[in-house]
């Protein structure tokens, strides 16, 4: 590993967005843009938190992502820009304008929807750009799962590959097991962490130790469901390794302080519904309905995810029919509780 490695990509923008429902004013992300640029930060990824073409999609935004990335492009000509593509179609409409301002188009991975992936590679390769594969919410699947769909999406043209942690419910070990069974993909590799639980740095200091030479940060941890691993604190664990001494640490935490706050106004929490999908290893998405359903039931939320999830070993993905069948047993019907 060469000491200008690893390769870091600043995520406030996307990450750090639903915090303010993505009404974020192009100047804050020019301002952003500048700072990193300024501080010696490779890659910013400018993106709707919910991937480009969101606010189409009809998702709140003030502006659209071909906006903010011409904010950003204006204000650092010389910051390489990415932007990170949903795994819907909706998507798919925007990549060739966005494709024009980065260097790097990424794709978030749903598992079960493989071909719609496959879809993603080829739109980002017919606009000649880098394509990086981000293995979405991997932690359901076992490390030997996620090569087998790893392989098939490096024989479709990906050239990057990302383990993401995205409920912080990853340890160190979690993280080296998952990334040296993916060595055997032959592609460079990255890591996106979530901090809920504090293991950001550390899981990226893993991470870089067993291969991944990108990796993902946040000014201040920006970003939803406890936030993802602070940048400022990632370059300066990084630093004590010899390497990203070209970063100027006060530099990016001034833009931290004056920019990203001040645009994103919070910092980031993680309540108890977060901590405990981290804790038990739970992936469900919508989270928020498990806790209704512990409120409908008048039962306690950690006790509630424990029984609905018993009988499992090892890392475990909730489904609808799991709740529903669970719920039948109290005579509640899930329909209803998701209707209202």
């Amino acid at each position: 590993m060469s000491p200008d490695k690893p390769h870091i990509i600043d995520v406030t923008v996307g990450k750090g967005g639903p915090l303010v429902h993505n009404r974020i004013l192009q100047e804050q992300v020019a301002d952003i843009a500048l700072g990193l640029q300024e501080a010696g930060v490779e890659y910013m990824e400018v993106s709707h938190g919910r991937g480009i073409g969101a606010k189409r999609a009809g998702y709140p935004a003030l502006y659209s992502d071909l906006e903010l990335l011409d904010a950003a492009k204006r204000a650092a000509p010389r910051l390489k820009l990415s932007a990170q593509l949903s795994p819907h179609a909706y998507s798919l409409f925007e990549v060739e304008r966005v494709a024009e301002y980065c260097e790097l188009l990424r794709f978030s991975v749903d598992f079960d929807d493989l071909q719609r992936a496959l879809e993603h590679v080829e739109a980002i390769r017919k606009c000649g750009r880098k394509v990086a594969a981000l293995l979405e919410r991997c932690h359901r699947l076992t490390p030997e799962a996620c090569l087998e769909a790893s392989r098939r999406l490096r024989d479709s043209g990906v050239d990057l590959l990302y383990v993401c942690d995205n409920f912080s419910s990853m340890s160190e070990g979690d993280v080296r097991r998952y990334l040296e069974t993916l060595r055997d993909v032959g592609l460079p590799m990255g890591f996106q962490g979530g901090n809920a639980t504090g293991r950001g740095v550390a899981n990226c200091l893993a991470a870089h130790e067993v291969g991944a030479d990108w990796l993902d940060g946040s000014l201040l941890g920006l970003g939803e469901c406890g936030g993802v691993t602070p940048l400022e604190q990632l370059v300066a664990a990084i630093q004590t390794l010899g390497k990203l001494q070209n970063i100027q640490l006060r530099g990016l935490c001034q833009t931290a302080q004056w920019h990203a706050l001040a645009a994103l106004r919070r910092l980031p929490r993680a309540r108890h519904l977060d901590l405990l999908l981290s804790k038990l290893k739970l992936d469900y998405y919508p989270a928020e309905l498990l806790e209704r359903i512990a409120a409908i039931l008048e039962t306690d939320l950690e006790s509630f995810l424990q029984e609905v999830s018993s009988g499992r070993d090892g890392l475990v993905r909730l489904k609808e029919a799991d709740l529903r069948a669970y719920l039948e047993k109290h005579r509640i019907d899930l329909d209803v509780v998701l209707h209202f």
